[in-house]
Parts: structure tokens; sequence; C-alpha cells
């Protein structure tokens, strides 16, 4: 793990490096969205608060959440991959997973409010 001041160096001061700069500036900005992907997570697991409780009745509904946590952490890897390899700008790539999470999570709850 490098510091600010290291990828800093790295990206506006060509200092020595082994990798393309475009796995630097992920690396800058990984961090700073973090937060932002543990409150994505968390949204996309407040379905499961519309199971009714003391009903006895089988839900579907932690399944389904844990699916689409599954589906966001390999989709936010394959982004990422995408942005450390250069193809997209590191910007877009860290900020896209999150906002794509918030986006189903905010349909689902939609959705589960209309019924």
């Amino acid at each position: 793990m490098l510091s600010f001041w290291s990828l800093r160096a790295i990206l506006h001061h060509g200092a020595a490096s082994s990798l393309p700069k475009a796995t630097y500036r992920m690396a800058l900005f990984a961090p700073f969205t973090l937060p932002i992907s543990l409150c994505a997570m968390l949204f996309l697991a407040l379905p499961v608060i519309y199971i009714p409780p003391r009903t006895g009745a089988r839900s579907l509904l932690p399944v389904a959440t844990l699916a689409a946590g599954f589906g966001f952490i390999i989709l936010q890897g394959l982004i990422q991959a995408l942005g450390n390899a250069g193809t997209l700008p590191a910007l877009i790539a860290v900020m896209a997973p999150p906002a794509l999470a918030f986006l189903l999570g905010g349909a689902w709850i939609v959705k589960m409010e209309e019924r």
C-alpha cells in the first residue's frame, strides 16, 4: 500500500513505478469511496426489514439480498479491473458500482412499497 505522497509522486512527478499509471489512479481514488460502497451494501440489504415478524412464513428475501450483495461484489471487482487496466477512467471505475447498487436498491424498495 502506497501513501498519498508516493502516489502523487508517481502520477505527477515521474517517480519510478512498475505498474501502469491507471493502477495508481485507482489506488488513489478507492479509499475515498469505501464508505460509499459500504452504504451501498447496507442499502441492498434493506429489503430484509420487509419480512413480517412472527408470521412463520418462509421468505426468499434474505437469499435475494445475499445474491444482490454477491452480485455487487462481483460487479465491483470487474469494473475495478477495467479501471486498473486503463480501459475505464479511474473515477468512473470507482464510482460506478456504488451508483448502480444505489439505483438497484432504490428500485427494489420502490417496487416493494407498491405492493
